[in-house]
């Protein structure tokens, strides 16, 4: 039998009572958070696994505080963790276009970055000062002056070998010549041109001798060469030494127990030896712009292989590092070389290597929104490269430049990292199902819920929520009714009395708004009446749409009666959903049944404005009819179902027992009750099944009549499970106290048939017919005749 519902059943019970506190302000702020066991504990297993593979995949709808709650729990968990290496590039002076990584304790990056620089700046400074002393001076003078005395000596005697041979020895800016010469004149190209074959024999042959002779002499220029080389650079690396050496020794004790940069000091202590020319004063000459030109070039040149990029700097990071990537690009995430352009080329150097998130999130953990790394080309990718190979490299990804580029392979550093990726479950089904190294690679799965059950506990904790947002955002504390409101609230967000919506985000909009309200009348606690305010407010703002649609009805646009009885027609329910608002819509549904062989027709599908689900359902209505009434002959009719003024389309299953209701109103001939709008779906055994969105449908019915006018018999047909999803609002649960509306909830067809004609719907008795006055009688007689009419015809 069709239950009318009470007014107890259309709401949850305050929860008012369980609350010992008059305002938030005596209400211990929560710690943690609410609802979300099952995921807390999850993440916690996760942080806790050290071992290949265990990364976290975070799932849940947003606005469950999925992201707040890792954050400060990833936060509080990195503050007990060792804070990881700072990390340095330096030059590679064995292979210039690899820069080293170089590891080095927090803080001491830093530390060693701000030595080096200040080493440079000394030497750059104090090795010219070397070069003008006079000691080094006199000392490279004395070496010039020795080679230039017994370089003269060698040549008097080249000189003399070549006039003995008649030939002249002439130093030019390229080395030495001799010139052959005739009569004491030397010979040029075009007179040696015009002497004959014997006399040029002659010099030949001279020449050949000289050649021999002076071979010696030229091997002693060569050595006296190379020994005033061997000496100048021994007193340039003596001078350099003298200032590189104790200023690298001071940062070699600094860092002693750091091998690889024990490693670099040393290589660049050997360079600077080699590249000392680099550091000789100008000798005034030059313009003095051309000079400024000049050292400019020389410092790009030279002196930028001396610099430290600092590129990953941990010295102010207490604990592991917890990164929040908010922009997954390949770039942020996995740093870039920069470029420059020069002359045609793009240039680059050590110093232009920046870190991405993956690099400051290394010893730590790095937390990524799943769909906006997925939004981005290569970023998935290189991340699941860098935490297999556990090590990431800076490196650009081709951009299609057509430009040449003269780039770097900075050497990859270590990676141990947690990666966290927060999505949603449809992301997650995709990547387990379709990419295997998902799977091996994000083996912890936390699962954020959408509510939790409503019982004490939670309720109390709820309070506590508030309690901590009034102290955390400055908010006027909220009255122990305010805060039932809040729950109820919450309760609605769920769709359920029994359950407490997890969606914080909507909740703490809320307690903003209400406060906003509170202040604006000057109140210093929220009440109750700013919640019911701040909720009236929120619908207005959003319910543009709906109350077109209510104008439509009240001017005859849209077709629909709320009053008195019709044969095969009858009022359904849909929900719109706007976006950040969902309301019901009544919709008329009509069929028309008469003889033929077509069945039941779905005008919807025919139009193609029938969704897959929808289709379902008018095959389970014919389902139902051959269950019910084929049993002694075929089904022969054509029957018409339509959604009458639908143009959008229609989908969903929820108006298949209204639709069957006026299925079984048109066989019959019965009229049904236009003031009962019906929802529910049905299975072929003609049970009532429940549906979604109950509050919002019973709302917009309501709504409809109470603008046409309320008679006290109009109401809403709802399958009994949705009984639990019921929080009404108040202006329909006034409306029920006071007798004007009803909400009915059937199990069954033939409840539901019964109570909109209020005729019995008719069981068989011992000869298998249907009582007689029954709803099911009458569609019996009328398939009879259908079936008798079509053997007539034949």
């Amino acid at each position: 039998m069709v239950e009318r519902l009470s007014l107890k059943d259309l709401t949850a019970a305050s929860s008012d009572r369980l609350f010992t506190f008059e305002t938030t302000a005596e209400v211990p702020p929560l710690e943690g958070i609410i609802g979300q066991d099952r995921a807390a504990n999850a993440l916690a297993f996760g942080l806790r696994m050290t071992d290949e593979g265990y990364n976290i995949y975070l799932m849940g709808i947003t606005g469950t505080g999925r992201n707040s709650y890792t954050k400060s729990i990833v936060a509080e968990r990195a503050k007990e963790q060792p804070t990881p290496s700072d990390w340095c590039y330096v030059y590679d002076f064995d292979q210039p276009d690899s820069p080293l990584a170089l590891a080095f304790t927090p803080g001491a990056g830093g530390q060693f970055k701000e030595q080096i620089e200040s080493f440079v700046a000394r030497i750059r400074d104090d090795i010219p000062k070397a070069f003008e002393s006079d000691e080094f001076r006199n000392l490279r003078n004395e070496a010039v002056q020795q080679f230039q005395s017994q370089t003269m000596a060698v040549l008097e005697k080249l000189s003399g070998l070549a006039k003995a041979q008649q030939l002249l020895f002439k130093p030019t800016g390229k080395g030495y010549v001799t010139i052959p010469t005739l009569d004491g004149q030397p010979l040029n190209e075009q007179r040696l041109q015009e002497l004959d074959a014997a006399t040029l024999e002659g010099i030949n042959k001279r020449i050949q001798s000289y050649q021999k002779e002076a071979e010696p002499l030229f091997e002693e220029l060569g050595s006296l060469e190379r020994e005033v080389q061997e000496k100048l650079q021994a007193l340039e690396r003596k001078a350099g030494a003298s200032i590189v050496f104790p200023l690298l020794e001071s940062i070699r004790k600094k860092f002693e127990a750091n091998q690889e940069a024990q490693k670099y000091l040393s290589n660049l202590e050997q360079d600077i030896y080699r590249h000392l020319r680099h550091f000789y004063p100008d000798d005034g000459q030059q313009d003095e712009d051309r000079a400024a030109a000049m050292r400019a070039q020389n410092k790009e040149g030279w002196d930028i292989k001396y610099k430290v990029n600092l590129f990953v700097d941990n010295g102010q990071v207490q604990g592991a590092p917890v990164v929040f990537e908010t922009n997954a690009s390949y770039y942020n995430m996995f740093g870039m070389i920069e470029f420059q352009p020069s002359m045609g080329t793009l240039i680059t150097n050590l110093t232009k290597v920046k870190a991405g998130s993956l690099h400051r999130a290394n010893g730590g953990y790095l937390i990524v929104q799943a769909e906006d790394l997925f939004s981005n080309a290569h970023s998935w990718k290189a991340l699941k490269r860098a935490v297999k190979n556990k090590q990431v490299r800076v490196e650009n990804v081709p951009d299609g430049s057509s430009g040449v580029i003269t780039g770097l392979r900075p050497q990859p550093i270590p990676l141990d990292v947690k990666v966290i990726l927060i999505g949603s479950y449809d992301i997650y089904m995709l990547l387990y199902r379709y990419d295997e190294d998902f799977r091996k690679l994000f083996k912890i799965k936390v699962d954020f819920e959408t509510e939790m059950t409503r019982e004490d506990e939670n309720i109390l904790k709820m309070a506590a929520f508030i309690s901590r947002h009034c102290r955390d955002r400055g908010l006027h504390n909220f009255h122990r009714a305010a805060v039932a409101a809040v729950i109820d609230y919450s309760s609605r967000l769920a769709g359920n009395q029994s359950k407490l919506s997890t969606r914080f985000n909507d909740i703490v909009e809320l307690l903003a708004e209400a406060n906003s309200w509170a202040s604006l009348e000057g109140a210093t606690l929220v009440e109750e009446r700013h919640i019911t305010k701040t909720l009236s407010e929120k619908r207005y703002r959003a319910d543009k749409y709906e109350q077109k649609i209510h104008e439509l009805f009240a001017d005859g646009t849209y077709l629909m009666d709320v009053q008195g009885v019709a044969v095969g027609q009858i009022n359904g329910l849909a929900v719109l959903n706007m976006g950040d608002y969902s309301f019901g819509k009544p919709a008329r549904i009509t069929v028309n049944t008469f003889t033929g062989k077509k069945g039941v027709i779905n005008i919807e599908k025919e139009a193609q404005l029938s969704g897959r689900i929808h289709n379902k359902g008018v095959l389970i209505i014919g389902g139902y009819l051959g269950a019910k009434f084929a049993q002694k002959f075929p089904l022969t009719l054509t029957a018409t179902l339509c959604f009458e003024q639908s143009y959008d389309g229609v989908d969903g299953d929820s108006a298949s027992s209204a639709e069957l209701y006026a299925l079984l109103s048109s066989l019959a001939d019965v009229p049904l009750k236009q003031g009962i709008a019906v929802t529910g779906s049905v299975n072929q055994k003609g049970e009532i099944q429940p549906i979604g969105g109950v509050n919002e449908k019973i709302e917009g019915f309501y709504r409809l009549c109470q603008k046409q006018g309320l008679t006290g018999e109009q109401g809403v047909l709802i399958p009994v499970q949705n009984k639990r999803q019921l929080m009404l609002h108040s202006e329909v649960l006034e409306a029920v106290k006071a007798g004007n509306f009803h909400i009915y909830a059937v199990r069954t067809i033939e409840e539901g048939i019964e109570a909109l004609t209020g005729m019995p719907a008719g069981e068989r008795d011992s000869t298998g017919e249907y009582t007689e006055g029954s709803i099911f009688r009458l569609v019996e007689k009328k398939l009879a005749a259908f079936h008798q009419q079509a053997l007539d015809e034949e």
